[in-house]
Protein backbone atom coordinates (compact mmCIF):
# COMPACT_ATOMS: atom_id res chain seq x y z
CA UNK A 1 0.00 0.00 0.00
CA UNK A 2 2.91 2.39 0.79
CA UNK A 3 6.17 2.69 0.21
CA UNK A 4 6.86 2.38 4.18
CA UNK A 5 5.70 -1.00 5.78
CA UNK A 6 4.90 0.83 8.90
CA UNK A 7 2.84 3.68 7.43
CA UNK A 8 0.27 1.18 5.38
CA UNK A 9 -1.90 1.38 9.15
CA UNK A 10 -2.22 5.10 9.61
CA UNK A 11 -2.77 5.59 5.85
CA UNK A 12 -5.43 2.84 5.91
CA UNK A 13 -7.13 4.63 9.30
CA UNK A 14 -6.87 7.71 7.49
CA UNK A 15 -8.46 7.01 4.10
CA UNK A 16 -11.42 5.30 6.43
CA UNK A 17 -11.62 8.18 8.75
CA UNK A 18 -11.75 10.52 5.40
CA UNK A 19 -9.27 12.27 6.92
CA UNK A 20 -7.42 11.82 2.80
CA UNK A 21 -8.33 10.57 -0.11
CA UNK A 22 -6.79 10.13 -3.70
CA UNK A 23 -7.32 11.93 -6.65
CA UNK A 24 -6.43 10.79 -10.16
CA UNK A 25 -5.65 12.98 -13.40
CA UNK A 26 -6.03 11.39 -16.70
CA UNK A 27 -5.82 12.93 -20.14
CA UNK A 28 -8.49 11.38 -22.90
CA UNK A 29 -9.99 11.86 -25.74
CA UNK A 30 -13.15 13.89 -25.55
CA UNK A 31 -17.08 12.52 -26.35
CA UNK A 32 -18.59 12.87 -29.54
CA UNK A 33 -19.71 16.35 -29.56
CA UNK A 34 -17.29 17.47 -26.70
CA UNK A 35 -21.03 17.15 -24.53
CA UNK A 36 -19.58 16.73 -21.74
CA UNK A 37 -20.25 18.28 -18.45
CA UNK A 38 -17.44 20.48 -16.79
CA UNK A 39 -18.52 17.95 -13.25
CA UNK A 40 -20.32 14.91 -13.22
CA UNK A 41 -20.62 11.91 -11.09
CA UNK A 42 -20.41 8.22 -12.21
CA UNK A 43 -22.07 5.68 -10.03
CA UNK A 44 -22.29 1.76 -10.73
CA UNK A 45 -21.94 -1.18 -9.08
CA UNK A 46 -19.16 -3.51 -9.05
CA UNK A 47 -18.91 -7.55 -8.04
CA UNK A 48 -15.78 -9.31 -6.94
CA UNK A 49 -14.60 -11.67 -9.81
CA UNK A 50 -12.14 -14.46 -9.18
CA UNK A 51 -9.56 -13.81 -6.64
CA UNK A 52 -9.99 -11.23 -4.23
CA UNK A 53 -8.30 -7.88 -5.16
CA UNK A 54 -7.52 -9.02 -8.49
CA UNK A 55 -10.57 -8.00 -10.81
CA UNK A 56 -13.76 -6.21 -10.27
CA UNK A 57 -16.55 -6.46 -13.41
CA UNK A 58 -19.24 -3.86 -13.44
CA UNK A 59 -22.87 -6.19 -12.74
CA UNK A 60 -25.89 -5.06 -10.63
CA UNK A 61 -26.39 -6.42 -6.72
CA UNK A 62 -22.77 -5.90 -6.50
CA UNK A 63 -20.85 -2.67 -4.38
CA UNK A 64 -21.93 1.17 -5.34
CA UNK A 65 -18.66 2.58 -6.68
CA UNK A 66 -19.05 6.43 -6.92
CA UNK A 67 -16.17 8.46 -8.64
CA UNK A 68 -16.94 12.37 -9.30
CA UNK A 69 -14.99 13.62 -12.53
CA UNK A 70 -14.00 17.44 -13.30
CA UNK A 71 -12.81 18.89 -16.75
CA UNK A 72 -9.89 20.48 -15.91
CA UNK A 73 -8.72 21.08 -19.96
CA UNK A 74 -10.69 21.02 -22.55
CA UNK A 75 -9.48 20.45 -25.93
CA UNK A 76 -10.81 19.90 -29.77
CA UNK A 77 -9.13 16.20 -29.59
CA UNK A 78 -7.89 15.70 -25.80
CA UNK A 79 -9.68 16.73 -22.80
CA UNK A 80 -7.47 16.16 -19.06
CA UNK A 81 -10.00 15.16 -16.13
CA UNK A 82 -9.33 15.00 -12.55
CA UNK A 83 -11.19 11.71 -10.53
CA UNK A 84 -12.40 11.38 -7.45
CA UNK A 85 -13.36 8.47 -5.97
CA UNK A 86 -16.27 8.73 -3.55
CA UNK A 87 -16.46 5.32 -2.76
CA UNK A 88 -12.94 3.08 -1.79
CA UNK A 89 -13.80 0.11 -3.97
CA UNK A 90 -11.11 -2.09 -5.14
CA UNK A 91 -9.87 -1.13 -8.90
CA UNK A 92 -12.37 1.59 -8.87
Amino acid sequence: FSVSERMNRPLQEMFQNRKIRKTYVAVTHPPQGNALPNEFVVKNYLVQKGQPGKAVEVKSGGKVAETKFHVVVRGSDFMTVRAEPRTGRTHQ
